[in-house]
């Protein structure tokens, strides 16, 4: 049973990983195919991920303003699917039963970041960001704990222009190590 439990908890950072370096794989692909004289093209790329990391700096402002729950379930696509820590993946769905949950609950985390980078496929219509997050836990007594680390979000746009993480996942850091 152990083995069977490990292989389902390492499919989905499998999954991450071949998602992280298809995506990364084809922003590189079209930079390689990009003439020095399409200087439109370029310039099309960099707006695009402008964008997609004001759209990242949005979501986190969100997260600030409204809760990492509720800001998770705005960004995500209908399909998205997150990997929370020591967990399984969620899919939207499931968010819906987390939020009622949280709505219950008195509020005592918040969840800021911010990205450091962002890239595009050729198609200009699904990206990633990572960066760097903070979350912080608030006890009965008000006391802060504080935890950092970095994450990736896979960006998909959507049929209305906008854009919506297909796949979100962090890494939290050692607490002595700093950001």
């Amino acid at each position: 049973m152990r083995i069977r439990k490990k292989v389902c908890l390492t499919a989905p950072i499998v999954i991450l990983t071949l998602l992280f370096f298809i995506v990364f794989s084809m922003g590189r692909v079209s930079a390689q195919h990009q003439s020095k004289d399409d200087s439109k093209m370029s310039t099309r790329f960099q707006k695009v991920k402008e964008e997609l990391m004001r759209v990242d700096r949005a979501f986190s402002k969100l997260s600030l303003e409204k809760g990492n729950v509720e800001a998770f379930y705005y960004y995500m696509a209908g399909d998205g699917i997150v990997l929370p820590k020591k967990g399984h993946p969620v899919n939207k769905n499931k968010y819906r039963e987390i939020i009622s949950q949280k709505k219950a609950e008195k509020g005592g985390t918040t969840l800021t970041w911010e990205p450091v980078l962002a890239d595009v496929s050729e198609s200009a219509d699904i990206g990633y960001t990572h960066g760097k997050y903070e979350f912080i836990i608030t006890d009965s007594t008000g006391v802060k704990n504080r935890t950092y680390g970095y994450y990736v979000t896979i960006w998909k746009r959507q049929a209305d222009g906008s854009w919506k993480f297909v796949f979100d996942t962090g890494n939290e850091i050692a607490k002595k190590e700093k950001r």
